[in-house]
């Protein structure tokens, strides 16, 4: 969820920066095929003609805070942008240099926009070209770094790590190691992709060296060494190889004693830095809590999960052999006493149980209990049971958008699964359709039949979603201002090309109420908040602009209504650009945003400009039905209705087989409008022909035969 401080951001946009006359503004930058609207943090670390210059400005960077510096004399932390293929190209992680005074409110798992310029001096290494770190700073004349929270999405918004191994980023020779055998590697290159990314180094590793001086005022992130080198903490190698060693950091985000020379790890994670030490580049982890270092001792439980009616998922937090994580004896159900018949590997960290019997019903809190396990790299083997919860079964989305009691007698409608506040709930599982989705972090998903409460927001997924595709999702869900939302997702599986659920046709006050309904009787956006919905009514864009130009939002109304009774419009989809005055159809994901219905329309056609005399007035005294143009391309498709029914209007092929579904549902009375653009249910073009629109209400059948045009 994004906040809504539209003055600040006006101030950013267009006071802050102020720097140089020959630096070039990012976006819309140098133009040439570059992109004019947007710029991501790829773009700063690939070379080429769309990458910003040493000095240039840049403009909301956004990315999820992976690491933070917030102490010492030169403060910072690290960002890293969500990418489908992150993990086989890189090139998402960014340092973002704020100066010296201290910054208090960001955290691991923020989501931020960052305002600055580019400094590709910091650390330059002599003689080693694109092997210098390239950060974010503040611009000429500012006290700090400028950056914009997005909000807190948790730590398991943190995108996933890049296994690597210590050949790839070895640590070279130098002189105050005296650890022999430490040489340079002329290969290790593949470094370059994942600097300043949250990384993992795969063991085992020794500890050969530890360097830590010891200062009674030692304050975390101040780099205070006994010898040259920028980095610290201790440095290790690969098994038995001491020429295969790294450095592993632990005085920049945290001080933490080294273990012992000698001691085995496991694996480490952090952020993976370049730096020099003796005039000799190479690669560091930066680790930033206890948690990222994972000693020789027994695997524990990282998650658990649904992943099928009967299949539970059960994530360690390390590798683990694939004997004692197959044995069925090592797992149990003990809230439920759940008997599962089968178990196979799925992953070097993860299996999959095959439950035969349980006593729960879906939306039960279940617990999975292991013991046994034993970690691939140490051969440590579990001797104590560790307990992981999560939700049985695969939850309907209508259940998790249904309302918490509670919060109902507090005059709220809080989904149940939700957490108290701003807390998360329980890890659940879920099945929808992707509908429709904004500046590519903020997803919507909704069950294929449609139907009240069957739509939610997917905050941040670890992999983009398709529109049109049905996923399985795990995560947890949090009541985010008024909307729930799942975050935090831990799986997805796309289960392919399913086609967009029905729309819902509603009157425009129906929509825009999102009063807490007590009785949960009353019909209103609540109910259809997160899904897919059609206004009755046309609207009429506002003067009241919140930020103007094709994908900004503003605020409408109905046409002929009050001003004061709008929703916003979000424009991130479509190329319109506000115009006060101006009347349209609106379709669209509904949404609740601070107070105030949303619409946010797929593409173009969901919010088309109107003819304002088509409204028409007065009263509705039978069923009326018609399509034009006829033939078409894209046919509308209206009618109207002289009191509540059910209606089922659909496009049928020669054959009589249903083609698409229009509208499927109880309508209120009134005229309604939509289009068919010649798709089927699944998404699919459906061809030229002749096809016949039929429509029920109630009993009565109306059929009208068009052409469709290529």
């Amino acid at each position: 969820m994004k906040f809504r401080a539209t003055p600040l951001l006006a101030i950013l946009l267009a006071t802050v920066f102020v720097g140089s006359a020959q630096a070039t503004v990012w976006p819309p930058g140098s133009g040439g095929g570059c992109p004019t609207d947007t710029l991501t943090i790829p773009q700063l670390q690939i070379p080429g003609a769309c990458r910003p210059a040493h000095l240039d400005t840049v403009k909301s960077i956004k990315g999820i805070v992976t690491a933070i510096k917030s102490s010492g004399t030169s403060r910072s932390f690290y960002m890293q942008a969500r990418r489908s293929n992150q993990l086989t190209v890189g090139q998402t992680g960014m340092n973002c240099f704020y100066g010296s005074p201290n910054f208090t409110d960001l955290q691991i798992g923020d989501s931020v926009a960052v305002y600055g310029h580019v400094d590709t001096t910091f650390g330059v290494k002599a003689g080693y070209a694109e092997s210098f770190e390239t950060e974010i700073t503040r611009n000429a004349g500012d006290p700090t770094l400028v950056y914009y929270n997005l909000g807190h999405l948790g730590a398991s918004a943190v995108p996933p790590m890049k296994t690597l191994t210590v050949q790839d980023i070895k640590f070279p020779a130098i002189t105050w190691q005296n650890f022999p055998g430490a040489v340079v590697n002329p290969s290790a290159t593949t470094g370059e992709p994942w600097e300043n990314m949250v990384v993992r180094i795969k063991g085992p590793l020794t500890v050969a060296k530890t360097d830590f001086p010891t200062y009674v005022t030692h304050t975390p992130g101040i780099e205070r060494r006994t010898n040259p080198s920028n980095g610290g903490g201790m440095l290790a190698y690969l098994n038995s190889s001491v020429g295969d060693s790294i450095e592993i950091d632990e005085t920049s985000f945290v001080i933490l004693e080294p273990p012992a020379v000698g001691t085995v790890i496991d694996s480490v994670y952090g952020v993976l830095q370049n730096r020099t030490t003796d005039g000799l580049n190479y690669y560091r982890v930066a680790i930033r809590s206890t948690d990222d270092i994972f000693l020789a001792t027994p695997p524990g439980l990282a998650s658990a999960f649904m992943v099928g009616s009967d299949s539970v998922m059960v994530v360690f937090d390390r590798d683990v052999t694939q004997a004692s994580a197959t044995q069925l004896a090592n797992y149990s159900f003990p809230n439920s006493g759940a008997t599962a018949n089968h178990v196979h590997m799925v992953a070097d960290n993860s299996v999959v149980l095959h439950i035969s019997s349980t006593t729960l019903s879906v939306g039960d809190l279940e617990t999975v209990r292991v013991n046994g396990v034993t970690g691939l790299v140490n051969n440590k083997t579990m001797t104590s049971p560790k307990d992981k919860s999560f939700t049985w079964g695969i939850v309907p989305i209508p259940d998790v958008q249904a309302p918490n009691p509670d919060s109902l007698a507090a005059g709220s409608d809080y989904s149940q699964y939700a957490g108290p506040g701003f807390a998360v709930g329980p890890v659940l599982t879920i099945r929808g359709v992707a509908t429709n989705f904004e500046l590519g972090r903020e997803y919507y998903v909704q069950e294929k039949a449609g139907g009240p409460r069957s739509g939610v927001q997917v905050f941040a997924p670890t992999s983009p979603l398709i529109m049109g595709h049905q996923y399985l999702i795990a995560a947890q869900v949090i009541e985010y201002f008024g909307e729930t939302q799942v975050q935090g997702t831990l799986f997805i599986r796309d289960e392919g090309v399913k086609g967009y659920p029905p729309i819902h046709n509603d009157n425009y006050a129906v929509l825009r109420d999102f009063t807490a309904d007590m009785s949960q009787s009353v019909n209103n956006g609540e109910d259809w908040e997160g899904c897919l919905v059609h206004f009755n009514q046309k609207v009429e864009d506002q003067a009241d602009v919140l930020v103007g130009g094709a994908g900004g939002f503003w605020h409408a109304h109905q046409q002929g209504g009050l001003p004061a009774d709008s929703i916003e419009v979000e424009g991130y989809n479509i190329t319109h650009d506000y115009n006060p005055g101006d009347v349209h159809t609106a379709t669209g994901v509904l949404s609740y945003r601070f107070g105030l219905a949303t619409l946010i329309p797929r593409f173009d056609s969901d919010y088309a400009l109107a003819d304002p005399a088509s409204v028409g007035g007065g009263t509705i005294d039978k069923v009326s039905f018609a399509i034009h143009p006829n033939p078409a391309r894209t046919a509308e498709v209206n009618f109207a209705l002289p009191r509540r029914d059910n209606v089922d209007l659909a496009v049928f092929d020669l054959g009589g087989r249903r083609v698409h579904t229009l509208a499927k549902g109880s309508f209120a009375p009134g005229s309604y409008n939509m289009k068919w653009d010649g798709s089927t249910d699944s998404g699919h073009p459906a061809g030229p022909g002749m096809y016949f629109y039929r429509l029920k209400v109630g009993d009565q059948t109306f059929n009208i035969r068009g052409v469709h045009l290529q």
